[in-house]
């Protein structure tokens, strides 16, 4: 794709060998041309100049995000065009991430020489007192045999006492050190599991609507970046409304749990199946083609039917849910918004059709 960026020339010192100032004005020159450039691609796909969209634009001048850059590129020549949305979301892919890496860093590695730090003033302090209740504890021995000197004797048995005892209250701090170690790696596997739980949904197990939205823009983004499919599945559970009004919200759960449960085990390790809302359900299938989803969705159909829903208090036999889905094939560069629009016509068209089944895009 041409752009107006174009990798600056950088002249060199004499003999043919870059001097440190030739060098200081080449950078500062391939800065500003990546500026420009990155100005000038956003004015001509109309691209507001917020800091963020900035932020995308001149990493792609730069060339220095490789993965962006051919993200962006496909986006450029799908025909469908660049939108300000598309930029936030490569902003939260490519971007954000590396800000996000380099805070934490930062705060670890802070945090690290505070408590290396802290240790070793404890160490040396530990030494020291050691040090000195030795030389103390020999001073007294020598003058052992100096009546005179008893006073001093006394004197110096007592710091010794107090020497011993401060050596004592630092390996208690250094224990207590210990400790608090401990509980910030507690404390960091708490925030991981807190994480995991605003990203799960507390029914099914498997993963959120918000979940599911960053995983389906992670997956488009891949998509994009190797040249391979990427599918969505759209499922719902037929006549969920009747089956909840007629036997409980509890065996109403007790289904969804089914179809969660049931989606995981039918799966690849890759693919990615989330609770979209109520009774539907969606599972990202990246690297497949209509096709091969369609085969997939079939058997998670299929093995659905194969399963009989008895009321656990009193082991009635309820009889068979069924399910009917909608599949959609991702068009490289279109929105999100798009993609589910599809999956969801080919899933009302199933509905349409007589429920229990499974629908193409296009059928």
């Amino acid at each position: 794709m041409e752009t107006s960026v174009k990798p600056p020339s950088r002249p060199d010192a004499p003999g043919g060998i870059p001097g440190e100032n030739t060098l200081k004005s080449s950078a500062k020159t391939a800065a500003q041309d990546a500026a420009l450039g990155a100005l000038d691609l956003m004015i001509r796909h109309e691209i507001p100049p917020t800091p963020e969209n900035y932020a995308v634009w001149f990493a792609y001048a730069t060339g220095e995000a490789g993965t962006l850059r051919r993200t962006l590129d496909v986006l450029l020549t799908s025909g469908h065009g660049v939108d300000e949305l598309q930029i936030a979301e490569l902003f939260e892919r490519y971007i954000l991430p590396g800000f996000r890496d380099r805070a934490v860093d930062d705060v670890a590695v802070d945090l690290g020489n505070v408590t290396d730090g802290l240790s070793r003033s404890l160490d040396r302090a530990g030494a020291g007192a050691n040090s000195l209740g030795h030389a103390l504890s020999t001073a007294t021995t020598a003058l052992a045999s100096t009546e005179d000197w008893e006073e001093i004797r006394t004197l110096v048995d007592t710091l010794r006492l107090e020497t011993e005892a401060a050596r004592y209250s630092n390996e208690a701090l250094r224990a207590e050190l210990a400790n608090t170690t401990g509980e910030i790696a507690a404390l960091r596997r708490k925030l991981e599991e807190t994480r995991t739980e605003a990203m799960t949904d507390g029914l099914t197990g498997i993963a959120n609507r918000k979940r599911f939205d960053t995983l389906l823009r992670e997956a488009a983004s891949h998509a994009m970046e190797t040249g391979t499919p990427l599918t969505l599945l759209l499922l719902d559970i037929d006549h969920f409304k009747q089956f909840n009004d007629t036997h409980g919200h509890v065996v109403g759960d007790q289904v969804l749990r089914l179809v969660g449960r049931l989606l995981t085990e039918c799966l690849r390790d890759t693919d990615a199946p989330a609770r979209f809302g109520g009774e539907e359900f969606a599972v990202i299938l990246p690297e497949t083609g209509l096709e091969d989803a369609r085969g997939i969705a079939e058997r998670i159909r299929k093995r659905l039917n194969q399963k009989r829903v008895t009321r656990r208090s009193s082991g009635e036999d309820i009889g068979v849910v069924t399910i009917s889905i909608g599949v959609a094939c991702y068009d490289y560069g279109e929105s999100m918004t798009k993609l589910i629009a599809r999956a969801d016509e080919a899933l009302y068209r199933a509905k349409q059709n007589g429920r229990n089944r499974v629908m193409l895009q296009g059928e």
